[in-house]
């Protein structure tokens, strides 16, 4: 158990003094070629092990701010890896010298991408209104279809309402 604890600390000490130089996949222990499952996973197998609420008995206060950063980072990195949009934009930023994605950047996900479980379901969401907002109402359709076909929600099932509406009416 002791030699777990420390284990334990002496990861968190490395990914805390990382916070500047390592990778988001080294926040999550997997490689570049990690698939969205095993992204989960990893998230989900750390987030237990660095959850801050996990530190708060601790009375080094040091250790709990580096948990509580790197538990922020490993969130961050999820979130990045998770979204394929995200995921080009930091390997084109990896490529330019950078370490992670700008706020700006990793811009935050509105209300009904919020609700979507499903990544590649948010992508097609996203797809679809923006070919809606230019007219392509068959093109939108194609994408809300491929995005209800992974993922059955109300989000999606509003933009698919509003498609069929505009191209019943024959508005672009």
């Amino acid at each position: 158990m002791a030699d777990r604890t420390a284990g334990l600390r002496a990861e968190i000490d490395r990914l805390a003094a990382g916070l500047e130089s390592l990778s988001y996949y080294a926040y999550l222990g997997v490689g570049e070629g990690a698939d969205y499952v095993s992204l989960r996973e990893a998230f989900y197998a750390r987030a237990q092990l660095l959850h801050p609420d996990r530190y708060l008995h601790e009375e080094d206060r040091g250790l709990r701010d580096r948990v509580y950063a790197v538990f922020k980072r490993l969130t961050e990195a999820y979130g990045v890896l998770s979204d394929p949009q995200l995921r080009g934009q930091y390997h084109q930023a990896t490529r330019a010298g950078e370490h992670r994605l700008s706020a700006a950047r990793s811009r935050r996900r509105d209300a009904d991408e919020r609700r979507l479980n499903n990544p590649f379901a948010r992508v097609y969401l996203q797809s679809a209104r923006a070919k809606l907002e230019h007219g392509a109402v068959n093109e939108a359709w194609i994408d809300i279809e491929l995005a209800l076909s992974l993922e059955e929600a109300a989000p999606l099932r509003k933009l698919h309402s509003e498609i069929v509406k505009r191209a019943a009416t024959g508005r672009t």
